[in-house]
């Protein structure tokens, strides 16, 4: 009988150990699988996101006695672009080793991007832009590549 008690102390001991680690187990995988989903659907979120917008980099050279002026007439009219249909983003960037100027921009497409180049064509601010450069500005459009 001692025999049985032990060995059914000792089976009981080990059940309880195979039961906690059993549901330490399961705990993890469920909150790994949480956690594997919630990345899953912000990736495919950003993915979704990224497929939508476009980078645009348009980069110009400007001569270092018009850049006071030039920052004049971008603090005047940044807001106008950042507040067109489809851009949502415009970054600024000079290199005035280079008398480089860059404009980062976010645009949800090409044709929003084109649309506003047109717009601002038509209202005169592309030739007023254009006054204080050196070369006509280079554009390029890039896709994100989510790696």
């Amino acid at each position: 009988m001692e025999i049985l008690s032990k060995a059914f102390q000792k089976s009981k001991r080990g059940f309880l150990k195979l039961s906690i680690a059993s549901s330490l187990v399961s705990s993890a995988f469920l909150v790994n699988k949480n956690c594997f989903a919630n990345q899953k659907t912000n990736s495919n979120d950003a993915e979704r996101k990224l497929k939508m917008t476009k980078k645009v980099i348009l980069e110009f050279k400007v001569r270092n006695d018009n850049v006071k002026p030039l920052m004049a007439f971008l603090a005047k009219n940044l807001a106008n672009v950042r507040n067109f249909d489809g851009c949502s983003q415009v970054e600024v960037y000079h290199n005035p080793e280079e008398e480089k100027m860059i404009f980062d921009e976010v645009w949800e497409s090409v044709e929003h991007h084109q649309q506003y180049l047109g717009h601002i064509t038509d209202n005169g601010v592309m030739a007023e832009l254009a006054s204080f450069l050196v070369s006509k500005p280079e554009i390029k459009y890039f896709d994100s590549i989510n790696l």
